[in-house]
């Protein structure tokens, strides 16, 4: 038999097919096929060794040429020589072959359906957990969308109530500013007030009630009363003389040493200071009994200032090469200006019946000023005096100090015309106007002072000893 159907047999026997479709491939080989063939076919592939039957034994080699020559076609009649013993041996094992390969077979499709079902519910868990993470992150946005549209209408209906309460107050502070100076208070006639804001009965009408708050205090200095007067001269002459003392120490041309410019800002602190304490008492002494007297003590405090530091620059310059009277004067004056503070500090002392008493100790605190006076003119001769150490513009300074203090004693106008200088031109109006006056005035004379020393140049010493 030749390869080919070698080849058929063997893939027959090795495939799990049907045991009698098996069984018939075979005997139609068989048919065909030697003894031989089979024999060799079947070793092969099983491993059994079959004992072939007499007539089968190989013969000697005799054969003549004759029988050499026989077809070999002849062996087709011939019919196969193996046992149904055998056969059924074979049938048996190629089927319990082809069973054991259907039990691997049923085996692999076992172990493939347990794969498949566990991928299967892997898969089926997975999925489950992706589903409900997606559904609760979507719920999760929901909620996130639902806050955000709360937080944004809540924050929109804020924003707006904020900007309309903004505009309306806005709108009502326009509407108060224009209209705070009519609206807020009336002012009242002199027997309306109560007894701690009765200070001057010869201004009828036109006075300030108390007003317990500091805010309306200081809107009252854009009313017209009995004070506005008072507050508005102390408070431009307060910003003039930070304008002059700014200018002073900023410009460049003046010759002054540094010794020089603290002496001049002794005498633009006491300004400063005396005009600056006179404006806020003005305006906060209606505020309450209280404020009005600690401010009407300051209001004197800032006096003494003015006093004092007016002595120093003209001591300073009028005494310039006498230094032991210029420290004896500088001494009395501090010692005082010191007395007076402490006086004033008294609640009798700020007492409307005592404001004969009040113009006095200032006027006597002012008038010392004549025995340094005296003295100078004296040693460098009156018409010296007047041109090298301004004599004039210093006594031209206290008449208007002086003239002011006895008009503000006396009450001179509105003494004489009761209720006719109620709001302008009364005497505390015309002595804040005489106190800037003689402040200015005062500021020539030592300025002038100043020029000459600088023209002269250091002491001699025969001046020294003069």
């Amino acid at each position: 038999m030749d390869k080919l159907k070698i080849k058929e047999m063997e893939d027959l026997t090795s495939s799990p097919v049907d045991a009698r479709l098996l069984k018939s491939k075979l005997e139609k080989l068989a048919e065909n096929d030697s003894p031989e063939s089979r024999d060799s076919i079947l070793r092969r592939r099983r491993g059994v060794t079959f004992s072939e039957p007499a007539s089968h034994q190989p013969q000697p080699n005799i054969k003549n040429e004759s029988e050499e020559k026989v077809p070999r076609k002849q062996s087709k009649s011939r019919t196969p020589s193996f046992s149904s013993a055998e056969l059924d041996r074979i049938m048996t094992d190629v089927k319990a072959r082809a069973e054991e390969m259907m039990g691997n077979a049923g085996a692999f499709v076992g172990k493939a359906n347990e794969l498949a079902c566990n991928y299967w519910n892997e898969a089926s868990g997975q999925a489950g957990d992706i589903a409900r993470y997606v559904k609760e992150g979507a719920e999760a946005a929901r909620d996130l969308a639902g806050d955000v549209v709360a937080s944004t209408k809540e924050h929109g209906k804020e924003l707006v109530s904020k900007v309309i309460e903004t505009s309306e107050q806005t709108v009502e502070t326009v509407v108060e500013t224009a209209k705070f100076v009519w609206e807020q208070w009336k002012v009242c006639d002199f027997k309306s007030l109560p007894d701690w804001l009765q200070d001057n009965d010869y201004l009828h009408l036109g006075h300030r009630p108390p007003l317990p708050s500091f805010k309306e205090c200081f809107r009252s200095i854009f009313r017209i009363h009995t004070e506005t007067g008072n507050i508005w001269t102390h408070l431009i002459g307060c910003l003039m003389f930070i304008m002059v003392t700014t200018y002073f120490w900023v410009r460049t041309d003046l010759v002054f040493d540094t010794k020089e410019k603290i002496i001049f800002t002794f005498f633009f602190v006491g300004a400063i200071g005396c005009l600056g304490l006179s404006f806020t008492f003005h305006t906060v002494s209606c505020h309450s009994e209280t404020v009005g007297k600690f401010f009407s003590k300051l209001d004197y405090v800032g006096i003494t200032l003015l006093i004092v530091g007016s002595f120093v620059p003209w001591l300073y310059y009028g005494f310039y090469c006498e230094y032991l009277a210029y420290v004896i004067y500088l001494s009395l004056v501090i010692t005082l200006g010191v007395a007076s503070m402490i006086v004033s500090l008294f609640d009798q002392f700020s007492q409307p019946e005592y404001r004969s008493i009040r113009a006095s100790v200032f006027i006597c605190f002012g008038a010392t000023g004549v025995i340094p006076a005296i003295h100078s003119a004296v040693s460098m001769g009156w018409l010296n005096s007047i041109y090298q150490a301004s004599l004039g513009w210093i006594i031209l300074m206290g008449v208007l100090y002086i003239g002011g203090a006895v008009l503000y004693a006396l009450r001179i106008p509105e003494r004489f015309y009761p209720g006719k200088c109620d709001i302008w031109f009364h005497s505390h109006q015309i002595f804040h106007v005489l106190v800037i006056c003689a402040a200015f005035v005062h500021y020539h004379g030592i300025s002038e002072m100043a020029v000459y020393r600088m023209s002269v140049g250091e002491c001699t010493s025969e001046v020294e000893v003069s």
